[in-house]
């Protein structure tokens, strides 16, 4: 019996074994897309770069590879999937001649945008005259992705303070602080469904950018990723031969200035649809001198190299409704200047400024353009 038990045990050490390997192995097969330099400001008006199949540090990378190669906006904005439809067209319509370009990704947090704003600083890569930092609404994920870092965020952006020339001591400290950060951020990276499947599965690349006018007449193909669940077939960009020239795959994909392409999404926001659930907060009261703190550091870099910025926190779909984690959101404001913020999370919550809860549509983005050139003309 206890040798059964012995072998069993083997047998379940080695299949262990096995699949971290695997993972491992599909970690580090995922295509480095930092390296695969796309000129965004080269694509034309019918042009768009597929995202089927990546993962959402390969949609940053992407931005990240695009900044390295000094493609420098005027305008830089930077958050997450809720501002994914912000078009430059936006800024255009309120009179705005400079370059804009959006490098939303994931679900990237405040904290991020400190590491990610000062790893680009430190290489001079940040955006020529002004930066919008776009924090997440608090009642959308009872206050997740607004204090602590997300999985999401690159490890050389994470580990980037190790190129610093501070004092020393200080440098110790960061790595105290930062090596079990990166550490864990690697193991949810690592040990991810979307990182096995896209590693193991994902490596055949046959060109990102489609040209929407070549595929008209192609719009009623039928392939097999049509009987496949979409939560398989959007990782799994190999089961089509012709899978990007039917109309509903043009939704998604990504524009010259870097937002989402939102035709052909209907309007299905479902007011209140995220609940406040008190057991589950995100947020705890100490987070708002945290986020003051992170805030104003956003802030200092910004004025120390020139630039103009605003920090909004946009709307969801929903009825004003009191929250803890948007009274722990409030605290952190409260001595936060009122120049560096546009605070929506009490505005603009009809259903036609929305595609779906907690993603706007155009016509707010139009607003908010505006609304942001005045303030940065008055201040």
């Amino acid at each position: 019996m206890k040798k059964e038990k012995k072998i069993y045990l083997i047998y379940f050490f080695i299949v262990f074994s096995f699949f971290i390997l695997l993972c491992i192995y599909a970690k580090y097969n995922i295509k480095d897309f930092r390296k695969e330099f796309i000129n965004f400001d080269l694509l034309n008006e019918n042009q768009r770069v597929i995202l089927n199949g990546l993962s959402r540090e390969q949609i940053g990378q992407m931005k990240i590879s695009y900044l390295e190669n000094r493609k420098i906006p005027d305008i830089g904005i930077f958050g997450n999937h809720q501002i994914q439809y912000w078009h430059d067209e936006s800024f255009k319509k309120a009179n705005y001649d400079g370059k804009v370009f959006n490098f939303w990704f994931a679900n990237l947090s405040i904290t991020d945008f400190v590491y990610y704003l000062s790893w680009l600083e430190k290489r001079s890569l940040l955006p020529k005259e002004k930066i919008i930092i776009q924090m997440t609404t608090p009642n959308n994920d009872n206050g997740n992705f607004i204090v602590g870092s997300s999985k999401e965020l690159p490890l050389y952006i994470l580990k980037s303070t190790e190129d610093d020339n501070s004092n020393v001591i200080i440098k110790i400290l960061e790595k105290f602080y930062l090596y079990p950060q990166v550490f864990y951020t690697w193991i949810k990276k690592t040990f991810d469904y979307t990182t096995l499947l896209i590693g193991l599965l994902n490596n055949n690349e046959n060109g990102r950018i489609l040209n929407i006018s070549d595929c008209k007449n192609n719009q009623n193909n039928i392939t097999v990723s049509k009987y496949i669940p979409s939560l398989i077939t959007k990782n799994l960009t190999f089961f089509t031969s012709n899978k990007f020239c039917k109309k509903e795959d043009f939704k998604g994909t990504m524009l010259k200035d870097g937002s989402i392409d939102d035709t052909g999404y209907d309007n299905v926001a479902k007011l209140n649809q995220n609940p406040l659930d008190n057991s589950e907060l995100h947020l705890n009261q100490g987070d708002s001198k945290i986020l003051k703190k992170e805030l104003n550091t956003i802030i200092q870099l910004a004025e120390r190299n020139a630039l103009k910025i605003v920090i909004l926190i946009p709307p969801v779909y929903e009825v004003e409704r009191y929250s803890i984690v948007n009274q722990i959101v409030d605290n952190a404001l409260k001595d936060i200047p009122e120049k560096f913020i546009i605070d929506h999370r009490r505005l603009y919550l009809s259903r036609d400024f929305f595609i779906n809860y907690d993603h706007p549509n155009k016509k707010y983005f139009d607003k908010i353009s505006k609304e942001i050139l005045n303030k940065i003309k008055l201040n």
